[in-house]
């Protein structure tokens, strides 16, 4: 089968649904033509590859970035441009019948226009609507509402997404899954490091993980955080942590290649009460962890799986430093409950599952 998809993003960004989704169907043996983030007319495009021999990447254009589409109008102006853009390549991609849409645009409602024969699955794994400019919310979810309606399956990333989707379609749950297998962790290793892996950006509360710091070295726990992943402006006052005698900071690397057998637990310390954040149940990143043996230690995120390897902190720093000590002690007693969950959350499973709706 050949696979189309629709995105905002680039190729080249950190692996998200859309890249993995795309190198599952590929590796499987089917077809992929990726249209990165559209570009402005002004713009110029330069020719990128993938290096996947079946994944085929193209761009077009826009008129407007879409959280500045702040009217209905605005909104079917970059439409009709956008089609025309798109149009060209239809010819030459041969798009045919049995061709499937795969779209990760809240506001492709003109994709059922363009492909009324095709099958057309909309996957949704952010409230963009909720961070819309000026509070200009209803022209986007607007966008949102023709563009499920005209979709044969809609896929949501958590019951929260699902539940406000419901008002224009039947959305289908449609969880990430484990990169790799369950990969037993070396048992004779010493872990003492809590990993953050991602992007860090103004999701992350910088505020709790200093003041959690600073509790390590009064205390003189054996515990080590250690940062990776790139920042954003929003996230400058990790620059005044990077010296911390506790806490160490790398700006990227792959996480097999980072000293996970130091490793005792994940950490995603996400601020409470974000709207974006409240939404999530099970993020991407949180299986590439479990299936490398790692736990997590979260704070924020009230809908997250609760699992015996999830723990959550934020009831107080004294409480909190308890709850990672007793995941350093648990950490090997825990690795059955961590191996099943993946088996269960594993990329052959999902492939299946995702091409039953591509039927």
């Amino acid at each position: 089968m050949r696979f189309i998809f629709f995105t905002k993003t680039e190729w080249a960004e950190p692996p998200r649904m859309r890249h993995q989704l795309a190198g599952l169907l590929a590796d499987a043996g089917h077809e992929v033509i990726f249209f990165q983030r559209p570009i402005y007319p002004w713009q110029n495009s330069r020719p990128t590859e993938s290096s996947h021999p079946r994944i085929h990447l193209y761009r077009h254009r826009q008129t407007l970035h879409h959280k500045l589409r702040l009217n209905n109008l605005l909104h079917y102006v970059n439409a009709a441009f956008e089609k025309q853009e798109i149009l060209t390549y239809i010819g030459l991609l041969k798009i045919g019948r049995a061709d499937v849409i795969v779209n990760f645009n809240y506001d492709y409602f003109f994709l059922r226009e363009m492909f009324p024969e095709q099958k057309l699955i909309t996957i949704i794994n952010d409230d963009f609507w909720s961070r819309a400019i000026a509070g200009y919310e209803r022209p986007l979810k607007s966008a949102l509402a023709m563009t499920c309606k005209t979709s044969d399956v809609v896929l949501a990333v958590s019951p929260p997404l699902a539940k406000q989707l419901e008002t224009f379609c039947d959305p289908v749950l449609f969880y990430p899954w484990a990169d790799i297998p369950y990969k037993a962790p070396a048992s004779e290793a010493s872990r003492n490091t809590l990993l953050f892996w991602g992007y860090i950006n103004s999701k992350v509360d910088l505020d709790y993980v200093k003041h959690l710091v600073e509790l390590i070295q009064r205390q003189r726990q054996d515990i080590k955080v250690l940062f990776v992943g790139p920042t954003t402006r929003a996230s400058k006052r990790l620059v005044a942590l990077k010296d911390h005698p506790v806490l160490e900071y790398h700006p990227t690397a792959r996480l097999d290649e980072l000293p996970l057998d130091r490793v005792f637990a994940g950490f995603i310390p996400n601020r409470s009460g974000v709207t974006e954040n409240d939404a999530i149940v099970l993020p991407n990143r949180a299986l590439q962890l479990f299936a490398r043996g790692l736990p997590v230690a979260i704070t924020g995120m009230p809908h997250f799986l609760q699992h015996p390897f999830v723990f959550r902190l934020g009831n107080g720093l004294n409480t909190d430093l308890a709850t990672l000590r007793e995941v350093q002690h648990s950490f090997f007693a825990l690795q059955p409950a961590v191996e099943a969950f993946v088996q269960a959350n594993s990329a052959e499973h999902r492939l299946q599952t995702f091409l039953t709706y591509a039927q």
